[in-house]
């Protein structure tokens, strides 16, 4: 008799709101030669230091330490790396002992982590407006109520957030203050009081705040050193949830990008990216198949919004491109504009 066919098997409920990455769908279309691409934050691979790492690897991978480092690790970590973070940190003004820090494959793994153990389904979780990508696909998988908090030109504003702690009495407040992502803000230090540049550094903030770091971009995306400084609750819980870590800054070159790409007039002096707006409203969605037939790419802001999203805004990473690809690039955009308003008009 025949076998009955069987109905694959069904995802998860929690996975039905979440929808794929578009920079990864973006990055994707613009593999061709030719385009110029603002749509991922890469790292210019001229910027690799390869002759460190390749000593860096011959150093790790000598025959008379080869089989340590080539082994399984505490699942916190490595304890060297662990006390290197620490002193790093330390240095930094956030006294931290090698015991605060653990090691993740990355900051999104950290984020997944403290979504892991910190939130239930339903929590109401506070983010920025706009806000990191990644973040909102990260605590909308774990059932999160994202509660967009309003920014302005200099970031996230305090009132608003004191209103919506009062309002939804939420889990956890999300936010970048440095070099924010997408929008490329830097909180002015008067925001950040009562506390010091480091909100952990501050009474009952070395136990209510988990700082996220990874130093990838000087070294190399596939071997980075990305860790958390979590309060010992949440790190040991983090620890169970995770098994052994891979161990894994931006230079001069990426001021130079920067300093191109917002000569064209955005306002932004972010270290990897800048945030534009378009003029009368225009949507940057629908731009964006006209970009991509002339050969440049960038990402719509609509995702990057846990609230009503203002459809004319778009980010545009720049890291990858010497200046004269990013005039060009621009110079690609500002012509794909022009027509696009010609059409309407």
């Amino acid at each position: 008799m025949p076998v009955p066919r069987a109905d694959p098997p069904r995802a998860a409920a929690r996975l039905r709101e979440v929808g794929s990455s578009p920079v990864r769908e973006i990055l994707a279309l613009t593999a061709r030669p030719g385009v110029i691409s603002f749509a991922g934050g890469l790292p210019a691979p001229e910027l690799f230091d390869v002759t460190g790492l390749r000593e860096a690897y011959a150093r790790a991978l000598a025959d008379d330490v080869a089989g340590r480092h080539l082994q399984y690790s505490a699942t916190e970590g490595d304890p060297g790396l662990r006390e290197l973070i620490a002193a790093r940190l330390g240095a930094r003004g956030l006294p931290t002992a090698p015991t605060d820090v653990l090691v993740t494959a990355g900051s999104q793994q950290a984020l997944a982590l403290t979504a892991t153990v910190l939130v239930e389904p339903g929590d109401p979780v506070l983010v920025e407006e706009p806000s990191y990508l990644a973040v909102l696909q990260c605590f909308g998988l774990a059932g999160a109520r994202l509660v967009p908090v309003p920014c302005d030109d200099t970031g996230l504003i305090p009132e608003a957030v004191a209103q919506a702690v009062a309002d939804h009495a939420p889990k956890l407040l999300y936010t970048v203050p440095n070099f924010h992502n997408p929008t490329g803000r830097t909180l002015p230090l008067a925001r950040r009081r009562p506390s010091p540049p480091w909100p952990a550094s501050a009474g009952c903030g070395s136990s209510r705040t988990t700082p996220t770091a990874s130093c990838a971009t000087r070294a190399s995306r596939s071997r980075r050193s990305p860790a958390c400084r979590a309060p010992r609750t949440a790190r040991s819980r983090s620890g169970r949830c995770r098994r052994s870590p891979r161990p894994g800054c931006a230079s001069a070159g990426c001021a130079r990008r920067r300093r191109c790409a917002v000569s064209w007039s955005w306002p932004s002096r972010p270290p990897t990216c800048t945030w534009a707006c378009l003029p009368g409203g225009r949507d940057a969605t629908a731009l964006l198949g006209r970009a991509l037939a002339h050969d440049v790419a960038f990402v719509p802001g609509r995702p990057f919004f846990a609230g009503p999203a203002d459809r004319a805004t778009l980010r545009l990473s720049f890291t990858a491109h010497a200046p004269g690809e990013i005039a060009e690039g621009l110079r690609r955009l500002g012509r794909v504009g022009a027509a696009a308003q010609a059409s309407s008009s």
